[in-house]
């Protein structure tokens, strides 16, 4: 029967009058080796009651073109309560460490509580002596997925489709270099924290982690035309230019903005800015933003200080 499975078997033996054997056995080996797949399980894990009891943990990347500050790594944590985001860029996976520690402590100082948990899959990165002699010295609970489970660790897979998704749409919209990825991937988190939660029945994650509603007034096309007002210590001159096009890739806070400027080659925290929302950059430039100098500040730094732009002439 070439391996047909047992109820398709019982239906064509019916039809052609065959009567199989009721000595033999329904489990063939060859058909568990050969035929072998994932079994689905929709055992609902008990949700948080309180900020902090459980942080789902995950580890992405390597990102092919790294960041211009070689960033080819993040860490993505999600409280299991509020679903609030946090975002870290890494250049090694073992960097993720240090951002757990960092986490943990930013989270204690933020709400007053202690964290519990943290769910993580069973990546060396987290699996391992140094990172579990934190977690124990802490008082946490560590939770690891079954080897090759991704579904186990839900809440983390879900968002990256969700980030990724936006971020591959807005790079193909704007047309900016994807070396700026991680700039991007920030943006949207930023914006992904202040929308309307399904899990959290509309709500957003920044006002069930804070108490209260995002504004979000200041939010613009990403990618669009930006122009900056150049301090005037920085133009001494009558006939000195007043303004810089930049192009927005992201936010820091409600009255900031974060700019790329192509022809510095740097990403600047920037508060006088404005906004032309219908043009964005040619998308018949090629732009290219080399690496950084390798001797960078420690792997959670967010600056992209030092960026080079080696030709600006399709830059309208």
């Amino acid at each position: 029967m070439g391996h047909l499975n047992v109820e398709d078997s019982k239906r064509l033996a019916k039809d052609i009058g065959i009567q199989l054997s009721t000595s033999t056995t329904l489990t063939c080996h060859a058909c568990q080796a050969g035929k072998a797949s994932v079994q689905h399980h929709h055992a609902q894990v008990k949700r948080a009651v309180r900020a902090g009891q459980r942080q789902h943990a995950d580890l992405g990347g390597p990102i092919t073109p790294p960041t211009p500050a070689d960033k080819k790594y993040y860490l993505l944590i999600i409280d299991d309560l509020t679903r609030k985001p946090r975002l870290y860029l890494l250049r090694h996976k073992s960097d993720a460490e240090a951002a757990i520690r960092a986490d943990t402590a930013a989270v204690e100082t933020q709400t007053g509580l202690k964290v519990q948990g943290y769910r993580f899959d069973n990546g060396g990165e987290f699996n391992n002596h140094t990172l579990l002699n934190f977690v124990t010295r802490k008082g946490i609970k560590p939770e690891f997925t079954a080897p090759y489970q991704p579904p186990q660790n839900g809440v983390s897979e879900r968002a990256h489709r969700t980030l990724w998704g936006r971020v591959r749409a807005i790079l193909y919209d704007s047309k900016l270099p994807k070396a700026l990825w991680g700039e991007i991937l920030k943006a949207v988190v930023y914006i992904w924290e202040r929308s309307p939660n399904a899990a959290l029945n509309g709500m957003t994650a920044y006002e069930a982690w804070t108490g209260q509603k995002p504004r979000v007034g200041h939010f613009r096309r990403l990618g669009c035309r930006a122009y900056k007002l150049i301090p005037k210590a920085l133009h001494p001159k009558k006939l000195d230019d007043r303004g810089e096009t930049c192009f927005l890739v992201g936010y820091e806070e409600q009255n900031l903005y974060r700019l790329w400027n192509p022809t510095s080659g740097k990403v600047e925290r920037v508060k006088d800015v404005l906004f032309d929302e219908d043009i964005r950059i040619n998308p018949e430039t090629q732009l290219t933003l080399p690496l950084i100098s390798a001797n960078i500040p420690a792997c959670l730094s967010q600056d992209a200080t030092g960026w080079q732009k080696n030709d600006t002439s399709g830059v309208r």
